[in-house]
């Protein structure tokens, strides 16, 4: 998610429900949260809500305000691709 740093994020699912609901808690890469998605089914396509806690630790949490320039808009494109797949269909194996 982040320009020029790589690390292991590791994600355990906590909450699953199909065409819902999906939680998880992960850890990683100097930091820790939880990630929520709801998906409300509409007429005219799919609201997607995300709600996310995110836990900065050691340098990367006094280099948060410069993080967040570059963590938003990757977090806005994660979610456009997300609805997209769910109201496209497409696959993600391709």
């Amino acid at each position: 998610m982040l320009p020029f740093y790589q690390g292991e994020i590791i994600s355990v699912i906590t909450g699953f429900e199909p065409y819902k609901l999906l939680e998880e808690d992960f850890r990683g890469a100097g930091m820790h949260g939880h990630l929520a998605y709801l998906f409300i089914e509409e007429p005219e396509g799919t609201i997607l809500i995300q709600r996310e806690t995110l836990h900065y630790q050691g340098l990367l949490k006094l280099l948060e305000p410069i993080i967040r320039v570059f963590l938003y808009p990757r977090l806005r494109e994660r979610l456009v691709n997300i609805k997209s797949i769910l109201e496209d269909g497409y696959d993600v194996a391709e």
